[in-house]
């Protein structure tokens, strides 16, 4: 299999940065809609 093309091997802490990263920005859009009033 190719595995030299592959970026989870290169990315030791990826499959934690990512999902900090989308928990960072619902955070900051529920934050938003809330202070607009849309929630």
């Amino acid at each position: 299999m190719n595995f030299d093309n592959m970026p989870e091997p290169r990315m030791e802490y990826a499959y934690f940065v990512v999902p900090g990263i989308i928990a960072v920005i619902c955070m900051l859009l529920y934050l938003r809609f809330k202070r607009v009033g849309w929630l």
